[in-house]
């Protein structure tokens, strides 16, 4: 007698380093660092460049605002305070990617020999 239905499970693992110099430094970057987004139906994306902010941290920081009515409320990340210094009160990283000049954009090296490791199994209920 043959099943109906099969189940298929499959999982991508990568696994590796890279590397970058950042400011005559040496930095390692390892999978948590270069896969992005994190959650991709049927999808994987390994960065090959990173974008390096010396004085960034985070913060209280957002979008330009004149009124509370402008911000979203979402807590405990985002309330809806337009802060005194006309932005909407998120805890984030500050300053933005685009709220800075010192911007330096760097190339990774060693992404061509990451792997990724595929676990898949078949399940006949």
């Amino acid at each position: 007698m043959f099943a109906d239905f099969i189940i298929i499970k499959i999982a991508l693992k990568p696994f590796g380093k890279a590397y970058a110099t950042v400011d005559g430094k040496v930095e390692i970057f390892d999978i948590g660092d270069i896969t992005f987004p994190v959650m991709e139906e049927n999808a994987l994306f390994f960065a090959t460049h990173i974008f390096h902010i010396p004085e960034q941290q985070t913060g209280h920081c957002g979008p330009k605002c004149e009124e509370n009515e402008e911000c979203v409320h979402n807590p405990p990340l985002m309330e809806q305070i337009c802060m005194p210094q006309q932005q909407c009160k998120i805890l984030n990283w500050c300053p933005g990617l685009l709220d800075t000049a010192s911007v330096k954009e760097y190339s990774l090296s060693n992404v061509e020999n990451m792997g990724v490791k595929i676990v898949s199994s078949i399940y006949f209920p």
